[in-house]
């Protein structure tokens, strides 16, 4: 019984242990697909202004996030991801607000 008990402390510590590591990996994927979304918003709202994917990247919290930034580029690319990106980016589209708070971070930094 004690051999049970010990075991079944194990398994659980293990499973608690990977709880935490499975919720960041959903918090990056929806980071990502909201990323991606907002930046093909962007893009087609505005094809003038040459909002990109790519130009989020400069931005400091995006670039210090090695995982973050694999993600989205991971989402983008995987065809499996582009319905729940759709679904966000039309959610986005019907909010005014949306463009004028997120698609400047998509646009072209300026050179210094």
């Amino acid at each position: 019984m004690r051999v049970i008990s010990k075991a079944v402390c194990l398994v659980a510590l293990v499973a608690l242990s990977n709880l935490g590591q499975t919720q960041a990996a959903t918090e990056d994927h929806d980071i990502a697909i909201t990323m991606v979304a907002m930046g093909r918003m962007c893009a087609e709202q505005e094809p003038g202004m040459n909002y990109s994917l790519q130009n989020i990247f400069s931005l400091p919290d995006i670039a210090a996030n090695a995982d973050i930034k694999k993600e989205i580029l991971a989402v983008d690319t995987n065809p499996a991801f582009q319905d729940e990106i759709k679904a966000v980016q039309l959610q986005a589209a019907g909010d005014p607000s949306a463009a004028k708070h997120f698609c400047p971070s998509y646009a072209p930094k300026a050179s210094k």
